[in-house]
């Protein structure tokens, strides 16, 4: 019986110490359950301070709208400066604190938040999720922001991965390839241009804006002309106004007439041609001056199979596909024709790029400490004859001719722009294989129809408009 009973109060301890066990790990499992259910993600701790955040959002969201109602005149309208003014004093701001975003949307720094306004209606203005390195963009455009500056993405590209740093030279593609995930597209670069538009063309040597307004009535349509700068510093005088130097847009009447065949060989004439370069010329400064940037193709323009502009490495820089005394108008057909307006799976327009792009290049890659007037281009940028986008260069794997991510701008082929000379003359930038002291800032005009092979163009591409 005593025997018994020992094995019983054995029996019985050991039964203690498993139930104990077992009601720690039901103890931790509630406590590990309590603990996800306060933190995390979705959690009741997470989701208070976000609610918290949100309400202190909503409530400097409201202190704007609250200011922008007391902009409003007595005729009913916005006053932005007004705005300004109340809202400094009522907010306690700076004028560093209050943005003009330059697309009729204005932002104001409060309490930590950047509270973004519509001017026209006062309604907040909810920004869109910034661009993802290595993803093309879809439905709307995104903003990229890197080391305070920003970039637009457009729909249809997406940043290449490692070349994401605005300062050295965005690179997007319009395609990535699905197994490497690596860049197999057109490729361009995002130039950077803090002010678009000057009031005089005096000041554009000091703002280094691109284009200055000749319409004097607001009420009509702009009437854009280009700042042309000499190399790169100071703006060539008279280039607004004069009709016989370097201008744009503007036709060269030698060619550019419908007594010849260059214009009717791509449906245009005098007329049409002249209105539709101006056209063209007022939407890309519009939307430069909007998005505050637009881009220019990585490499020097290409053709592929079809004879359809691309900006490609390792392909032959693209000369016109018909006949050789065509060259310049269909260099500039077939840069239009990379990306149309009607365009939809790409919210861009692409050209032949313009002189005033291309110095607004320059300007950005001097600023950023690029030298663009040296005439000793680097090894390797002249001497091939095939004139590869991108190399190889004397016996080089791959071109060292490379400003800011832009490939072939001392060397490979001379780069036709839409910038005007005289009669019968436009505008060539850059470097090219059989010339080894010509640099990228300089200028080097020619006929329209001339047919040496050693020359070639750049695309541009702007953000289309809303």
């Amino acid at each position: 019986m005593q025997i018994k009973n020992r094995k019983l109060k054995v029996n019985n301890k050991g039964i203690t110490l498993i139930a104990l066990v077992i009601t720690i790990i039901v103890l931790l499992i509630l406590a590990g359950v309590a603990i996800a259910t306060l933190t995390g993600d979705n959690g009741v701790l997470t989701k208070a301070v976000t609610a918290k955040e949100r309400t202190t959002e909503a409530e400097a969201e409201e202190a704007v709208k609250l200011e922008y109602l007391g902009s409003i005149d007595n005729t009913g309208k916005f006053n932005y400066d007004d705005f300004k003014t109340i809202v400094k004093k009522n907010l306690g701001l700076e004028d560093k604190d209050i943005i003009d975003n330059g697309d009729n949307t204005c932002t104001v720094k409060y309490n930590g938040y950047d509270v973004t306004l519509d001017m026209a209606t006062g309604n907040i203005v909810v920004p869109p999720e910034p661009a993802k390195v290595g993803e093309i963009v879809t439905v709307s455009n995104k903003k990229y922001t890197e080391g305070g500056e920003t970039a637009v993405i457009p729909v249809g590209y997406g940043i290449v991965p490692g070349l994401d740093d605005i300062s050295e030279g965005l690179v997007i593609t319009d395609h990535f390839n699905e197994t490497t995930k690596e860049s197999d597209g057109n490729e361009f670069v995002w130039i950077p241009v803090p002010t678009a538009i000057s009031d005089t063309e005096a000041n554009g040597t000091t703002n280094k804006a691109m284009a200055v307004n000749l319409e004097t009535d607001p009420t009509k349509e702009p009437k854009y002309r280009g700042l042309l700068y000499n190399e790169g510093s100071t703006v060539q005088s008279g280039c607004t106004t004069t009709i016989s130097s370097c201008r744009e847009p503007h036709i060269v009447s030698n060619f550019d007439n419908d007594t010849k065949t260059y214009l009717s060989d791509i449906g245009l004439t005098q007329a049409s041609f002249k209105t539709e370069m101006q056209r063209e010329y007022n939407d890309m400064i519009k939307s430069v001056s909007k998005n505050k940037g637009f881009y220019v193709s990585r490499y020097e323009m290409s053709l592929d199979a079809n004879k359809n502009a691309q900006s490609k490495k390792m392909q032959s820089s693209a000369t016109n596909g018909t006949t050789s005394a065509n060259r310049w108008y269909g260099l500039y057909n077939k840069a239009k024709n990379y990306a149309l307006k009607t365009d939809s799976t790409k919210n861009v327009v692409s050209s032949m790029i313009w002189g005033s792009q291309y110095d607004a290049m320059m300007n950005w890659m001097i600023d950023e400490g690029v030298d663009v007037r040296s005439n000793e281009p680097v090894s390797g940028a002249v001497g091939n004859t095939t004139r590869i986008t991108g190399g190889p260069n004397e016996g080089e794997t791959e071109s060292k001719d490379i400003l800011k991510n832009v490939y072939d701008l001392l060397g490979n082929s001379y780069e036709w722009t839409l910038e005007a000379v005289g009669s019968s003359l436009r505008m060539s930038r850059g470097g090219s294989y059989n010339s080894g002291d010509h640099y990228p800032a300089r200028r080097i005009n020619c006929s329209v129809i001339y047919s040496d092979g050693s020359y070639s163009s750049r695309i541009a591409l702007y953000v289309k408009q809303d």
